[in-house]
């Protein structure tokens, strides 16, 4: 089916009585997140000193018609060091639910240890 509003006769027939046709009307949607202060799925802190913290502030909006509720998952991306270390960036809330016309802010925060480039993926699970 597709999305959007829909609507189907539905016949109902009584035995040895009356038939009535039924209106079932309905509005398909999934949940979806829209973020602001995002440009090409990126958020780009700039120039952070090392040693330094940078705070940038994502606003989350549900514009759909139902919560939407969410979760962080963090998954590191390669930049050709294989060398394991801790994430130098901090989401927070880490989950939410975003009540339908709603939004929510979230913080990240970017505290490089040296002078490298950094990049980590974030993924935003919806239910």
């Amino acid at each position: 089916m597709k999305f959007g509003k829909t609507k189907t006769l539905l016949p109902l027939e009584i035995k040895n009585g009356a038939k009535y046709l039924i209106e079932l009307l309905a509005n398909i949607t999934i949940p979806e997140i829209i973020m602001e202060n995002v440009v090409d799925d990126c958020v780009d802190f700039g120039k952070v000193l090392s040693g330094q913290r940078k705070t940038v502030y994502v606003r989350l909006i549900n514009e759909k018609e139902i919560d939407c509720e969410w979760t962080l998952s963090i998954k590191s991306d390669i930049t050709g060091d294989k060398k394991k270390e801790p994430c130098k960036f901090e989401l927070l809330p880490t989950s939410g639910v975003i009540a339908s016309g709603n939004k929510q802010i979230v913080s990240i925060t970017f505290s490089p240890a040296y002078e490298k480039e950094y990049n980590h993926k974030f993924t935003i699970n919806i239910n």
